[in-house]
């Protein structure tokens, strides 16, 4: 998000227990290149939530490794 855009989470799953919960989904989202040209980017994301005092907070946030990083 610091790069601008805006991130749309798509496929959702979520596995609920009664106090922790696993969320994977896809992040679409439009970046800018290195060009400054838009380029379309989905990845896959897994978060988990713990329940705290009657509330949901994200413990843990993973990501798949950009396409343009991973060389």
């Amino acid at each position: 998000m610091k790069l601008g855009g805006k991130v749309e989470a798509a496929d959702m799953r979520i596995a609920a227990g009664r106090d922790i919960a696993v969320v994977s989904n896809y992040e679409n989202r439009e970046n800018t290149n290195a060009r400054g040209e838009p380029q379309k980017v989905s990845i896959r994301a897994t978060n988990i939530f713990r329940k705290e005092g009657g509330k949901w907070k994200m413990i843990s946030h993973h990501t798949d490794l950009l396409p343009h990083l991973a060389k």
